[in-house]
């Protein structure tokens, strides 16, 4: 027997969903249809909310938005952080907030030396790789937008990565030997190289607001309220 609590939180659900995308779907009073509906939703939105508690995690133990963290040794079986991380490779991380303006990232030149930038949204898409696999060894500036950006590509940028959304993940892959004496050192320098900045301080114009002006709600793993779902769910999507 489904209760009229679940057909009323169903119904509030999938309004919340509605509104992030602008438009308006036929309202059901079947609470069998309800509950349907309402498990696309759950299906639909559960993504976002994983990513963005990893986001929130992250940032409020090691990070800021919009700076590398590096990670300094090879991970080994305690390391939980990433879901089955390679043990050949070291890790730096980025969160990119582009609600105010694009972010730009370089690249050193890396030759015979496996390197990967893997951009991911919050809808948890592949966005893009930027590495020695898919661009090649040498030098790389690339930038990520947002949907509301809508300026001119300057010069010297070799790659330009859009989203649909204000946030990415960036997680960065650079290749250890361990069978090489010191090569650990190397890459470590290699990650030091690693740097970003916004579009505005790459272009010689620093403006005064800063790059990110987004408070992030706290993530709630046991109980949350509608309104707190809104948010998390408009911060993650494309209508942020």
């Amino acid at each position: 027997m489904v209760s009229k609590r679940l057909v009323m939180t169903c119904f509030i659900l999938i309004m919340l969903i509605s509104s992030l995308f602008s438009f308006q779907p036929e309202l059901t009073l079947d609470p069998i249809e309800a509950k349907s509906i309402a498990k696309e939703a759950y299906i639909f939105a559960y993504p976002m909310l994983e990513h963005y508690r990893t986001m929130y995690l992250q940032l409020l133990s090691w990070g800021k938005l919009n700076e590398f963290t590096h990670i300094k040794q090879l991970y080994g079986p305690k390391n939980t952080m990433i879901v089955r991380p390679n043990n050949d490779t070291v890790y730096s991380m980025i969160w990119i907030d582009i609600t105010v303006e694009p972010i730009v990232i370089f690249i050193p030149a890396i030759p015979d030396r496996y390197f990967a930038f893997q951009l991911v949204d919050m809808y948890t898409h592949n966005l893009d790789y930027i590495g020695a696999r898919t661009t090649g060894p040498g030098p790389t500036t690339f930038m990520v937008a947002g949907p509301k950006w809508e300026g001119e590509i300057p010069s010297g940028i070799d790659k330009v990565v859009f989203s649909e959304g204000n946030f990415v993940y960036c997680v960065v892959r650079t290749g250890v030997n361990s069978e090489l004496e010191g090569d650990l050192q190397k890459v470590l320098e290699i990650q030091q190289q690693y740097k970003s900045q916004t579009l505005s301080d790459y272009c010689g114009n620093p403006v005064m607001e800063e790059t990110s002006s987004v408070d992030l709600p706290p993530f709630r793993s046991k109980c949350c309220r509608l309104d707190w779902f809104y948010r998390i769910l408009q911060l993650s999507s494309r209508a942020a």
